[in-house]
């Protein structure tokens, strides 16, 4: 479901989603897997090359794992998204509160 890749020089932590959509149950198994990994990552990189979708209710997942990592002091971004993915993620001004880098 999902791979993780930690780099020990920059403490960043990327999580890669093998799935091709994320709705509430995945994004729920994402929150639960970053709470889960260790303390000492700063910050939070999810990598969604596979993923071509993203329902409402994901989206809100996604909003919640951002909000909880800020309040802890930790930092978190979304890569490689997809072109419908970037349409909802403008159209609802998530572009603008979450770090998002575009496929290209």
């Amino acid at each position: 479901m999902f791979k993780k890749k930690h780099c020990n020089e920059t403490q960043n932590t990327i999580i890669s989603i093998e799935h091709d959509f994320i709705d509430d149950k995945v994004a729920n198994e994402l929150n639960e897997f970053i709470k889960n990994m260790n303390k000492e990552v700063i910050s939070v990189i999810v990598n969604v090359d596979k993923v071509n979708f993203i329902v409402s209710a994901g989206i809100g997942a996604i909003i919640k794992i951002y909000t909880d990592l800020k309040r802890n002091g930790k930092d978190f971004k979304m890569i490689n998204v997809s072109e419908h993915m970037k349409k909802i993620f403008a159209i609802t001004k998530i572009d603008q509160i979450i770090p998002l880098e575009y496929k290209e």
